[in-house]
């Protein structure tokens, strides 16, 4: 939020005599939908369906064992949830038999209701709820105009947005500081992975062995449907990107669109430098000194010291 905090600084007036350039790096300039609780209970929703319908509606020979494929990885993914959300230590393998689709619907409402629970009960920061688009914070940042001068001359605008938009990237990033939380994210990727090539085996064996058996037909489109959507990569990355992220285009977390700084605000006179991309880099490590990101800073810096000459 720093970058939103700099121009409500220098938006008061408070001190724009000193200051000369506002640089601003994966800055939530519009919002960012993440910080709405209600993208992750649609997001959590979305994955628990993806799971429990196929299963839960199949009758064929197959269904015993992928009903309790499915059990397991609900269990696992409300484990992940939770030690993302509450960062406990815990983990679990399971392997069970004969699991009914009455069970297995029973519990993909438990793991619904228990990791939404873990979301509505987090204390959310009113920093977090001034970033969530359309906020009143950030419309009265986008109804004024940020001054042009300061007791140096001109004042300088620009911005460094991130575009390495891969979930499992940012989660194993997010994990780095707890060995725990990254092996039972993984643990419940791997899970994801093997569940959504089953999916998409067992569908398209359910659809070519249909016969004109349209039942058959429709759960095994069903399975296809499913193991698309648990392929971490692409399914679960389009589910991210659409419902959580709000945009196909980000850094994993803020959209491009928001991340540029937005030359309406910026006073006639002004100096407004033209947005600088970073496409390896996703929101947690745009401010890593290491990655491309410092050389854009520099590139800026390089032409405001150009300018100035």
């Amino acid at each position: 939020m720093g970058g939103l905090i700099s121009r409500e600084y220098i938006r008061q007036d408070i001190s724009e005599a000193n200051v000369k350039a506002v640089i601003t790096i994966g800055t939530p300039h519009t919002g960012a939908s993440i910080a709405d609780k209600l993208t992750w209970t649609i997001f959590l929703g979305i994955t628990d369906a993806a799971i429990v319908t196929p299963p839960a509606v199949d009758p064929y020979e197959l269904g015993p064992a992928m009903r309790s494929a499915a059990l397991g990885v609900i269990i696992a993914m409300a484990l992940a949830w939770l030690l993302l959300f509450l960062r406990i230590n815990a983990g679990i393998s399971l392997l069970v038999s004969g699991v009914s689709p009455a069970m297995l619907v029973a519990a993909g409402l438990g793991v619904f209701i228990l990791v939404l629970g873990a979301i509505l009960s987090m204390n959310t920061p009113t920093t977090m709820k001034e970033m969530i688009p359309g906020s009143t914070f950030l419309e009265r940042l986008a109804d004024t105009n940020l001054p042009a001068n300061g007791e140096e001359g001109t004042i300088y605008y620009a911005s460094i947005y991130g575009e390495q938009k891969k979930i499992t990237e940012l989660l194993e990033t997010m994990s780095q500081d707890s060995t725990e939380v990254g092996e039972n994210l993984k643990f419940t990727e791997n899970m994801c992975e093997t569940l959504s090539v089953s999916y998409l085996v067992t569908g398209a064996w359910y659809m070519a062995t249909s016969f004109w058996n349209i039942h058959r037909f429709c759960i095994g489109a069903l399975y296809v449907a499913g193991g698309g959507y648990l392929n971490p990569d692409y399914g679960i990355q389009f589910a991210w990107d659409n419902v959580v992220v709000g945009s196909n285009e980000s850094d994993g977390v803020v959209p491009v669109s928001s991340q540029i700084f937005p030359e309406d605000v910026v006073s006639p006179g002004a100096r407004y430098i033209e947005p600088k991309p970073a496409p390896d880099a996703n929101h947690l490590t745009e401010t890593d000194p290491d990655t491309e990101v410092g050389q854009r800073l520099m590139d800026i810096i390089d032409e405001i010291l150009r300018n100035q000459q």
